[in-house]
């Protein structure tokens, strides 16, 4: 049932409230209009806690989230103040968040609950869109930290369709640079880190936890802990990961299975080597099931199109009979050929031996060869070529060096050697063509992978950084002189990161 609007009598600066669209521990977020913008819609949050420490994380997630520049994340407009409340202005995105979209979709389907609701597909195209949006976000040496259904806005394409059309990434409220740690855990219980539970420095791969158990909820149809708060919290710190039994059906699915057990391992470091490494598995973990969906196996089709209308009553043949007295459409039925092939056969007959006929009056019209039979029809038309004889193979002698002899031992008549001319303008070697295809691509790939294990001269952060625009680089390339700049980039990072 669609949300009908409510429209509240309250108007922040330039900014109209239309309805209320969710609220939190944290801050209100409405729909709104910009007025001095024809009315635009947009979204606007208002922070409903008071005190100087709300105030500055509000002011804290508005700084970080323009600092981005991503399709994936949410984009910040406008900020400013409203009888002493922050507040911070949004693009509007239509859509809703993970969690009301699983709400929607389990009412109208009539889907139990504890059933999955979304299928490996699905939840593998959410999580390459997610781990896109987290790539930006970690170069940037931020981590989310409270990446959750609520967090991640979800549209669908129209048409009533389960094909994502945009995710928008949102609520950096609990974002924290990489490397803190804080003594007070913050954030919801069954997505949250073991190393946030336990007070150890944070890191691009705690959202990677946090993304494995949404992933792992998403087509299981619950959460992978489950109980009371401590309960849960306890299985995040000392229970290793339940398996996903629900799919694997397909070499795609068993792979997106365990990928998403890898990413909620207990230690950090045995999740992902990076994002980046995370979203090129999700995207072809999303190819292979994008392909064993739409790869269906045809029949091959008759060799001539069937015919499409039927000759009329009074024009078609009679039928013919046998020796043993059956019609033709009984024996073409008996023996599997339908009539529109017997047409298609007689056709294909009667041009073999037109052929044929042909081929004997050119035959008769021609004088033959005193010296040559004439050609029988299962010879060639075209005139025998007789393939060229071998080469000789000639092996390369090379050019003797002159022996320097001394001048007691050497002729008094020796003759003088004889100069070798050497052309005086080296020709130029011929320049490697750069064609920016998928092999191209895999190549830059493994070159990027091989610089994040063997580029210990940069920090992982300095690296990553400097990775990450190449990457960007090559999916876009298109031209020569475009993945020729790649390879040159990549060439000077890697004297720059490999010792």
């Amino acid at each position: 049932m669609a949300e009908e609007s409510v429209t509240v009598a309250l108007r922040i600066g330039k900014y109209e409230v239309v309805r209320e669209l969710g609220s939190g521990g944290f801050g209100t977020v409405y729909e709104a209009r910009d007025t001095s913008l024809f009315n635009k819609r947009v979204a606007l949050k208002l922070l409903n806690v008071d005190g100087a420490e709300a105030r500055a994380e509000m002011i804290d997630e508005i700084k970080r989230l323009s600092s981005f520049n991503d399709p994936f994340i949410l984009a910040t407009t406008d900020w400013g103040e409203s009888d002493g409340r922050v507040f911070m202005v949004t693009e509007f995105v239509e859509g809703d968040t993970l969690t009301k979209l699983e709400a929607k979709l389990r009412e109208k389907e009539r889907i139990p609950s504890g059933s999955p609701i979304f299928d490996p597909l699905f939840a593998a195209s959410f999580g390459f869109d997610v781990a896109r949006a987290l790539m930006k976000v970690h170069l940037n040496g931020v981590v989310h930290k409270d990446l959750k259904p609520d967090n991640v806005i979800v549209e669908l394409e129209s048409g009533g369709s389960r094909r994502i059309r945009a995710v928008k990434l949102i609520d950096f409220g609990l974002a924290t640079q990489t490397g803190v740690k804080h003594e007070q855990a913050k954030g919801t219980a069954w997505y949250v880190a073991p190393e946030v539970l336990q007070a150890r420095p944070v890191s691009p791969n705690t959202d990677v936890y946090s993304l494995g158990c949404m992933l792992f909820e998403m087509v299981s149809g619950h959460p992978p802990y489950d109980g009371s708060i401590q309960e849960i919290t306890n299985q995040h710190v000392s229970f290793e990961p339940p398996p996903m039994m629900t799919i694997g059906t397909s070499e795609g699915e068993e792979e997106f299975a365990q990928l998403v057990v890898t990413m909620m391992s207990k230690e950090p470091a045995a999740r992902a080597t990076s994002t980046m490494r995370l979203v090129d598995q999700l995207g072809r973990i999303k190819a292979q099931l994008e392909g064993a969906r739409t790869n269906i196996v045809r029949a091959p089709g008759p060799l001539l199109p069937a015919p499409t209308q039927k000759l009329p009553t009074a024009q078609a043949p009679a039928a013919t009979t046998d020796n043993l007295g059956l019609r033709s459409s009984e024996l073409e039925t008996r023996a599997g050929i339908t009539q529109g092939w017997s047409r298609r056969s007689t056709v294909l007959v009667a041009l073999v031996l037109l052929t044929i006929a042909g081929a004997f009056v050119a035959s008769r019209l021609t004088p033959p060869d005193s010296g040559s039979p004439p050609p029988s029809i299962t010879e060639a038309p075209l005139a025998p070529v007789t393939p060229p004889e071998p080469a000789p193979s000639v092996t390369p002698v090379a050019e003797p060096k002159p022996i320097e002899v001394p001048d007691e031992l050497a002729p008094v008549a020796r003759p003088a050697p004889v100069p070798v001319v050497k052309p005086s303008v080296k020709p130029a070697a011929p320049q490697p063509t750069c064609v920016p295809d998928e092999n191209w691509r895999k190549r830059v790939k493994g070159d990027l992978r091989e610089l994040e294990a063997t580029g210990t001269k940069l920090t992982p952060l300095e690296r990553d950084r400097a990775i990450e625009p190449i990457y960007e680089a090559a999916q876009v390339a298109r031209t020569s002189a475009e993945c020729a700049r790649v390879d040159k980039q990549i060439e000077e990072l890697a004297r720059r990161a490999i010792p």
